[in-house]
């Protein structure tokens, strides 16, 4: 990667870990979406830069704020999502390429719909789910983080129709999604999977990251709660897009 190439993927980092602290979630989206579209690296590479830059940018914005997250329901969802990245892996293993991506195809064109309708239909549920249907919403995304590297669909959607306070939505989303990302790179060390060039980009990120995060948690955008909704939606109809075009290539 030339200087040039660099410089702009940190801009999109930049970014991307504006919009994480946002939301919950948008920072391996945007990212991915970029690298996707511009072919700066490769997917395997980003994907654990990503891992990176996510137990950064939740370290900062939990800071303090931990209390405040829903634990049950972040522990709830861990129990899913936890054998749920096995079972991805070994569905991986066993389905043929054709049959993985034609399942990726059709999961890109389901999250891109359904963040589509959402976006037209912002309010949440009068009624909360039920306990285990977080379980359940974590194990589909951990199948999902297993055969695609994107765990954050199922467990995104079901969080933000809930009648809970969006900050406690998104302070719960980004406890969860940095503690995959750590589970991830502990894994990946324990096997000797994490590759130099990952490490370098992703330590290289760790001042644009956390510059980011204080920059929303000093200026966060005053937006209502259904344009925060909108906002959310609008991103994860963009993942859809991302999940697809990663087949497609």
């Amino acid at each position: 990667m030339n200087a040039t190439s660099l410089v702009g993927f940190l801009c999109i980092v930049g970014i991307g870990s504006y919009l994480q602290a946002f939301t919950g979630f948008a920072l391996g989206i945007f990212v991915l979406g970029a690298v996707v579209l511009l072919q700066l690296l490769s997917l395997e590479t980003t994907a654990t830069a990503i891992n990176i830059m996510m137990v950064v940018n939740t370290a900062i914005a939990l800071r303090g704020k931990v209390h405040l997250m829903n634990r049950k329901l972040f522990a709830r969802t861990l129990v899913g999502i936890i054998p749920g990245v096995p079972l991805g892996l070994w569905l991986l293993a066993t389905l043929t390429a054709r049959s993985t991506q034609f399942l990726q195809l059709a999961l890109g064109v389901l999250v891109l719909l359904t963040g589509a309708m959402l976006f037209a239909q912002p309010k949440p549920r009068s009624s909360a789910s039920s306990s285990g249907s977080f379980a359940i919403a974590g194990a589909l995304g951990g199948v999902l983080g297993g055969l695609f590297s994107v765990p954050g669909p199922p467990v995104i959607y079901h969080f933000y129709v809930q009648p809970m306070a969006l900050e406690q939505v998104r302070l719960t989303l980004l406890g969860i999604f940095g503690t995959i990302s750590l589970l991830r790179l502990l894994l990946l060390l324990a096997n000797g999977g994490l590759g130099p060039d990952a490490l370098y980009l992703g330590t290289l990120s760790i001042p644009v990251v956390a510059a980011a995060t204080a920059l929303f948690m000093k200026y966060p955008p005053a937006l209502s709660d259904t344009a925060v909704r909108r906002s959310a939606f609008v991103l994860l109809s963009g993942m859809g897009i991302v999940i697809f075009a990663m087949a497609w290539m």
